[in-house]
């Protein structure tokens, strides 16, 4: 338990400063707002996919399966929840704060961060928690940032690399494929160059707020604490009910449920045409207030 808390400590300092390079980096424009956007792509696109394949192409058990099923399960439950809370509190108002709560940064954040603190057979059951919240996020994700229902698509959702690579990674983990072992060297130098793109993509997202509009503008705040108190909360409440057995799921969930608003709200806002200011605005400052309540949160699940 204590071990765990001090590598996820340690592996958020070390995410700090990679994000503060981000932010330096941008400012003196070593990096700018396109390459931003395409080291987004080159994660989002590459090397989350790769990432979520690595992760089930693991030995088979029973065991396991029924544990990811469980994992999606109470994945799709944090998130329905939030869409439910979110709906009663604005109604049809504040669409982007609604976004900020519902939808957190698995893919960018929880998967780097439960691979290195939990190990790889950990991601296994964030990569699910991904794909399930990118189901999520290509449909009524969408629908919040434009106002249009009929910019869903189920197309993208089954198009996402997210989904095609969990897809063929459940049959690779059923039928026990075994990918050669050039190509498995190659997709984990991809995977590899994950956690430090990420942070310094978030750093760079901060670099281009206003930071005094951030620090005044109180609903930032108010998606902050909802985010990431509130729904971590409700999350530890509902992972109260499964046994002490199952302790490395309840963490991946957990952080999964903790990390902050999801990246992609800023990307949406740039392709969609949404207030690209307070997406970047939120995603920036609930990474930074995160990096302190996910190893909050990781010691309180040590209590239930």
């Amino acid at each position: 338990m204590n071990e765990t808390l001090i590598i996820l400590i340690n592996q958020v300092g070390i995410m700090f400063l990679l994000m503060m390079l981000g932010y330096i980096f941008f400012k003196i424009h070593l990096i700018d707002e396109n390459g931003t956007r395409q080291f987004s792509d080159f994660v989002l696109y590459i090397a989350n996919p790769v990432i979520i394949l690595q992760s089930l192409m693991s030995e088979f058990s029973y065991e396991r399966l029924i544990n990811g099923v469980l994992a999606a399960i109470i994945s799709a439950a944090v998130i329905g929840l939030g869409m439910l809370l979110t709906r009663l509190m604005f109604q049809n108002r504040e669409k982007l704060c609604q976004f900020g709560i519902i939808f957190s940064n698995v893919g960018f954040l929880g998967i780097p961060l439960v691979k290195n603190v939990l190990g790889d057979e950990c991601v296994f059951y964030i990569s699910i928690f991904s794909a399930v919240m990118a189901i999520f996020l290509w449909t009524y994700g969408i629908y919040l940032v434009t106002g249009r229902k009929d910019l869903i698509s189920l197309k993208k959702v089954l198009t996402n690399p997210c989904i095609i690579m969990l897809v063929i990674g459940v049959i690779f983990f059923c039928a026990q494929v075994r990918l050669p072992i050039v190509i498995n060297s190659a997709l984990d130098a991809l995977a590899d160059c994950n956690t430090g793109i990420v942070m310094i993509v978030l750093g760079s997202y901060l670099a281009q707020s206003d930071l005094k509009r951030i620090l005044t503008d109180k609903r930032m705040y108010f998606v902050c604490l909802f985010r990431l108190i509130i729904i971590p909360l409700i999350t530890l409440i509902i992972l109260s009910v499964l046994p002490a057995s199952l302790y490395d799921l309840k963490v991946t969930m957990i952080i999964g449920a903790a990390t902050p608003s999801a990246a992609i709200l800023a990307m949406f806002c740039q392709k969609f045409g949404g207030n690209c200011e307070f997406g970047i605005g939120v995603v920036g400052l609930s990474t930074v207030f995160s990096l302190c309540t996910m190893p909050l949160f990781v010691t309180l699940l040590n209590y239930i």
